[in-house]
């Protein structure tokens, strides 16, 4: 059942994602076309106008989107559309899980589409790598960036969920509960980090005290992984409230 809803979340969602992804895709195409005929300069003061144009425009369509799922994800489960949603033959965390996955996926695409529309827009190698230790920077630097935009998909999720809890001022509540689930979750990061940043230290680094760029990697990975274990554990914890707080009388 959670595999057919979230066949039906994406089916009811695409629209948005897809207007944003063929955007970014279409600009970065546009920049690249600009770059080889020379309107935007060339070599590296070319690739980077164009990093920045592409950023500039690409930022404010993945807040956009971001506010977009997260609308839906409250209407389609706490507002009015949500007792259609929580009546279905489906257990309630099926129910949630699918329009958080759902979520992700247009997240992973939109992101996806954003590094497609860098190399258009560069017509020579965007991340060039030289070494083993490069290339595993420049794959954990991909990695978080994906990482970056779900774990702050599933924070808003369960902000939401938190504060839907609240009887009033509910906007409110998921604002404050967002900032401080981002606080708390940025201090274990850095503790964390730090930790192994200094293990991996104490195992041995460059002449000058740096660290190689395959550790800086372990640590960037190790990073995606704790992201990925905060997002289930969130969507637990939504879950839980949800079903205890959860009414259709």
């Amino acid at each position: 059942m959670l595999k057919k809803l979230t066949k039906y979340e994406l089916k009811k969602t695409w629209k948005i994602p897809a207007l944003i992804c063929g955007i970014i895709l279409g600009t970065g195409l546009l920049l690249g076309l600009l770059h080889i005929i020379g309107l935007l300069g060339s070599n590296e003061t070319g690739d980077t106008q164009n990093v920045d144009l592409l950023l500039l425009i690409s930022f404010p369509l993945i807040i956009i989107l971001s506010l977009y799922l997260i609308i839906r994800y409250y209407k389609s489960l706490y507002a009015s559309e949500g007792y259609f949603s929580f009546t279905l033959p489906a257990s309630i965390a099926e129910v949630v899980s699918s329009k958080m996955f759902a979520g992700t996926i247009w997240g992973i695409a939109v992101m996806a589409a954003y590094w497609i529309a860098l190399n258009l827009s560069s017509p020579g190698p965007l991340l060039e790598t030289q070494s083993f230790g490069e290339t595993c920077m420049a794959i954990s630097f991909i990695a978080l960036t994906f990482m970056f935009i779900v774990s702050n998909l599933w924070i808003s999720y369960f902000s939401v969920t938190v504060g839907k809890s609240w009887k009033k001022h509910k906007l409110a509540g998921t604002i404050v509960c967002y900032f401080f689930t981002c606080f708390v979750v940025g201090i274990i990061a850095l503790i964390l980090s730090g930790l192994l940043q200094s293990f991996l230290y104490r195992t041995g680094g460059n002449n000058d005290g740096l660290m190689t760029d395959v550790k800086e990697s372990i640590v960037t990975a190790a990073g995606c992984i704790c992201a990925v274990i905060l997002c289930f554990i969130l969507k637990r914890v939504s879950i839980s409230i949800t079903e205890k707080t959860l009414n259709l009388e």
